[in-house]
């Protein structure tokens, strides 16, 4: 068991809160008696997940009791993984694809809901988890959005999807894509009394995510910050001039990167249909044409709507110079006016709107 009264007293011993104290170097003994208290807190919580995983296994038994006590055995899993980076962990004992099944099968909707809100921590902006979940069959999170006669379960399902592909994880989206993701996000936004308006509002978001990547969806990595120039370091001179200097003094060619071949990677030829491959699509399925209308719908609960819009429409005009003369030829007055409109609301919601009316000066100054 974790010695909290010795931590504790560790602590109170090491600081007042009141006065500067000198900064040493932790002494080895107490860093490895730190680290294995840590690392017994951790170990306890891993038991407990596995004994909560074990009692989820068992058969549904289509009573409260049951679905009270599963609820609380949920509420308890995800109290331990909000406060502990626990995600790769869950996968790698199984729980995750326990999760994944239970939020299709359970014939419980507020466990549906639970054990896709335990899916949503785990993937979000991880790609190590997002790539093995659609490995485990996440991606079938379709057809409960399909399927399911519950809105609330329609609606985290549609949550968890987007956890899989949302941030740098290139690759998830490729995959989804690949699935004809595009196509479905935008079957919910068009088939409104199929789905929930918060199900509109998560498609677009969905679909402005795939549309801002779209143009590096060929690359590997998303980032090359990580092969910056790792072979040379900047040092300073008597003179306070920045020079580079090679770490291999071996090596006197200061601009050699030893990660030279991963970046040659970064643009592999069996991705390269993907690049553009959202904005297309859209085009394709004259989504700008069909949903330009909703710029004119000035309620609340499409503003967020409006924004999403707009800033996919600016994006596939700086890429198509066809749309690009279509809406300058057909759209260019009434963009001016929506403009004006969005101002004057602007005015009495005390700048609400400003990023709005910066999108539509992007795009008006891009069709001039």
């Amino acid at each position: 068991m974790l010695d909290w009264k010795g931590l504790l007293k560790w602590s109170l011993s090491n600081t007042d809160g009141t006065q500067k104290k000198d900064i040493k170097p932790m002494e080895e003994k107490t860093k490895q008696w730190l680290q294995e208290a840590l690392a017994d807190y951790a170990l306890q919580d891993i038991k407990v997940i596995q004994e909560i995983l074990q009692e989820l296994a068992k058969e549904e038994l289509n009573n409260n009791d049951d679905e009270e006590k599963r609820i609380n055995l949920l509420e308890r899993l995800e109290d331990i993984l909000d406060s502990l980076d626990m995600a790769d962990s869950l996968y790698q004992i199984g729980g995750l694809v326990q999760m994944i099944k239970l939020a299709q099968t359970s014939m419980y909707p507020k466990v549906q809901c639970l054990c896709f809100s335990i899916f949503i921590t785990c993937n979000q902006n991880n790609s190590y988890v997002q790539q093995w979940s659609i490995y485990e069959g996440a991606f079938n999170f379709i057809n409960t959005i399909l399927n399911s006669k519950n809105i609330k379960v329609k609606e985290m399902a549609l949550s968890a999807l987007s956890s899989l592909c949302r941030g740098e994880n290139l690759q998830s989206k490729r995959d989804f894509i690949d699935i004809d993701g595009v196509e479905f996000l935008v079957k919910i936004i068009n088939e409104k009394e199929s789905f929930s308006q918060r199900m509109k509002n998560k498609a677009f978001l969905f679909l402005k995510d795939l549309v801002f990547y779209d143009d590096r969806l060929h690359f590997t990595y998303n980032n090359l910050d990580a092969f910056a120039n790792t072979n040379a370091k900047v040092t300073k001179t008597l003179n306070n001039e920045s020079v580079k200097v090679n770490n291999q003094s071996k090596n006197n060619d200061i601009t050699f990167d030893q990660n030279q071949e991963l970046k040659k990677q970064n643009e592999d030829p069996k991705n390269k249909k993907y690049r553009n491959i959202v904005k297309n699509k859209l085009i394709q399925m004259n989504f700008i044409q069909i949903h330009i209308n909703l710029l004119h719908d000035f309620s609340d609960i499409e503003q967020d709507n409006r924004v999403n819009y707009l800033d996919i429409l600016k994006n596939v005009v700086i890429f198509s110079n066809e749309i690009k003369q279509l809406i300058k030829e057909t759209k260019k007055d009434a963009l001016k006016k929506n403009m004006l409109d969005v101002m004057k609301l602007d005015q009495q919601d005390k700048g609400s709107n400003d990023f709005e009316i910066q999108l539509y000066k992007e795009i008006l100054n891009e069709i001039q």
